[in-house]
């Protein structure tokens, strides 16, 4: 099913040019109706001269072969699946982001952190360029590979409960530590009834373990907002 809807997605866009003829051919066929040729005078005039027929649609089969054998190659290979949301370990405090590789063949996983805006959609300087997302259960000399189904869990903000009442978010970047990643925080010391939402955009890659190159890439939006009923502070819904 997977692979079904990845080739659907590649095949997608490669026909969606065609609605681009859409008024014309309208308004050819009009044209044509008014000099008294219609449908039936091509029904006729192909079955008397049924190699015209042939000619006629050899471009179309031409153009659907090319395009079906596009998306056949851009969908084969591995497929990237990615949770829906974040998820919540609330032992670890943790927002994580669920990757697997749905598809064939063996890829090296990257998660990075691109982009931070507020709730009116102002750049926050917090994310300057690319900040890399650990992965749990892994060091920072570690690299997360995935195949057949296995999934990973890139722990992307954690919530520091170290002060009450004012828990503070913070991506989880790979460290040699302990734990194996250092905190970058997202928010000053600003109590958390006052903060507003904020807008994190996450980039996965996955990369041919041969040459290194990316093979497939995605970019998801998440809004992360204060909730004082949650046991973290915080929870999470994707953004569209």
């Amino acid at each position: 099913m997977e692979r079904l809807k990845a080739f659907w997605r590649e095949l997608t866009p490669q026909l969606a040019w065609l609605k681009s003829f859409e008024n014309p051919m309208k308004t050819i066929l009009g044209y044509l109706a008014i000099a008294g040729i219609t449908s039936a005078t091509f029904v006729a005039f192909f079955k008397t001269n049924p190699w015209f027929l042939l000619l006629a649609l050899l471009p179309a089969v031409v153009f659907l072969t090319w395009v079906v054998a596009i998306a056949a190659e851009r969908s084969a290979g591995p497929i990237m699946w990615l949770g829906e949301n974040l998820q919540t370990d609330e032992l670890w405090s943790m927002l994580y982001l669920s990757v697997r590789n749905s598809g064939n063949g063996e890829v090296i996983a990257q998660v990075y952190a691109t982009e931070l805006r507020d709730a009116n959609e102002e750049r926050l300087h917090e994310i300057a360029s690319d900040i890399e997302i650990h992965w749990r259960g892994l060091s920072s000399s570690q690299q997360m590979t995935l195949f057949t189904d296995k999934v990973g869990q890139a722990g992307v903000l954690r919530v520091g409960l170290d002060t009450p009442g004012n828990p503070r978010p913070y991506l989880c970047s790979p460290s040699d530590a302990s734990d194996g990643f250092k905190p970058v925080p997202l928010t000053g010391s600003v109590p958390l009834d006052q903060r507003q939402e904020l807008r994190l955009t996450l980039r996965v890659d996955f990369r041919n373990m041969i040459d290194n190159k990316i093979v497939r890439s995605k970019v998801r939006r998440f809004s992360i907002t204060p909730d004082e009923t949650s046991t973290i502070g915080y929870q999470s819904r994707p953004i569209d």
